[in-house]
Parts: C-alpha cells; structure tokens; sequence
C-alpha cells in the first residue's frame, strides 16, 4: 500500500479494548460487533483495527440495549483534522445521537458537537451554538478521557474526570434504547470502552411533544414543479399560470 493510499484510509484501533454490560466484558472481537459500510474490523499483533477508504466509520455493539447511564472511553486522535466520538441509541444506522471531539478546533466554542442523525443525515448545520457545542482541550497525539452520562432527553459530557461537565444538550430523538458504538471520521484510536446502565428517575417524564396545530409553527405548504428561472422575467402570477402541478407537503 502507498503513501497515498495509507493517508486516505480511516482507522479506528482499539486497543485492549472492553465495553463492561451487566458483568459481561465483550471485545472487539467479539461477533456482537458490527461496522458501517465498507469498515472491517480485523486483528494485527495484539490490536484490533477498523479501516474506512472514505467517509465516516462506526462499530458498535450489535443487540447492547441502552437507554440510560453512562458511557465511558479514552480517545486518542493521531492527526490534528478528526471528528472522533461516541454514538448510542442506535436504533438503526440511520438514526442515533452522536457526541463527537475536533481537536483542530481545540480550546474553541465548537471542539465538542452534539450531532444527532435522522435519516442517515448529519445535523451539526442545524444544532450549532450554545447547548449544541462546547469549549474544550482536546489534544493531538495524546490519550484523553470521555464520559457521557445520559438520562432521557439529556446528556452531559464530562472529559478527562472533571466533575464539571464541557457540554449538556436536550437530545433530539426520542427516548429509546439502542446500541453504543465508537464514531469518527479521519484517523481514530478508542480504548477502554465501559457502558453502565442505569434506570431512568421514577419523577421523569418525556419531553411534551410539538402540537403542530399550534399556529406558531408551519406545518404544511406547496411545492412546485421544477421550473427554469435563469433569465427571472416572470413574475409570480405568470409563473403561477405556467405551472402545472402543486404538491402538498406536512410536517
């Protein structure tokens, strides 16, 4: 393999790495652990790796039902560009919450991302600024400490045992269980990975869902056909004429 080719893959390398479920310690090795797309999880000497030619790799533990506690994990990013984290609740490969770490942003207000999935679509654009991103030190070449506490909507992040937490967000998806996994794109090492469930405050009670006959919010409207615009002779009534269908959208 080239030089080129090296620097083009993404790796995820655990090493001596455990999730602790119930008192049962599983391993990368283990057949409950599954990769996203292209990523093949393989073990060279005494470490495990999970490379990806392109784009964003996950593995994550196939049948782990989480819904609340904490998630715990050192980090480690070998280049100074990465977007290296923890996924849960994952449901699906299309949907689940993702925190994740930037270390080229490092001591910035966006070196920690809250960065929820909906259908296979990242939302970093959408969740941005205070109670989606936090200020941190997230260092290149060197081991950092990750623990994520969740309970319902709400999530804290806590790095390297500071009992202050760098960020607290209101999750975006439903409270639900699902699967835990490593996240990143570019290079990535995870380590001692521990998963501690918890049951959910006897007072907790789900966030009140939107009503969208509120008349605060726009839930329906039309669309038009695709039309050429290039030249924007027409005005609306023209254009209103010349189309033909109209489709209704809802929330």
């Amino acid at each position: 393999m080239n030089k080129t080719n090296l620097i083009a893959l993404f790796f995820i390398i655990s090493i001596s790495c455990s999730a602790q479920l119930e008192g049962e310690k599983i391993d990368f090795l283990s057949d409950n652990w599954k990769t996203l797309g292209s990523a093949k999880v393989q073990k060279q000497d005494s470490e495990v790796t999970t490379s990806i030619a392109e784009g964003v790799g996950i593995a994550y533990l196939d049948g782990l039902e989480f819904e609340n506690g904490i998630i715990e994990c050192d980090l480690y990013s070998p280049t100074a560009k990465a977007y290296l984290g923890l996924a849960f609740r994952i449901g699906a490969l299309d949907n689940f919450e993702c925190i994740y770490f930037q270390p080229h942003t490092s001591g910035k207000w966006d070196a920690i991302q809250y960065d929820p999935i909906f259908n296979s679509s990242a939302t970093w654009q959408l969740y941005h600024g205070e109670g989606y991103q936090g200020i941190a030190d997230i260092p290149v070449q060197k081991w950092f400490h990750v623990r994520i506490k969740v309970v319902g909507n709400t999530a804290k992040v806590y790095l390297n045992n500071n009992q202050n937490h760098s960020l607290s967000v209101q999750l975006k998806h439903s409270s639900k269980s699902g699967s835990v996994g490593v996240y990143s794109y570019h290079p990535a090492i995870f380590k001692n990975l521990k998963v501690t469930k918890v049951e959910a405050p006897s007072d907790y009670k789900e966030p009140t869902k939107i009503n969208l006959k509120d008349e605060r919010y726009i839930s329906s409207w039309l669309i038009s056909e695709p039309y050429d615009n290039y030249h924007h002779t027409r005005n609306i009534q023209e254009l209103n004429k010349s189309l033909n269908n109209w489709h209704s959208i809802n929330a």
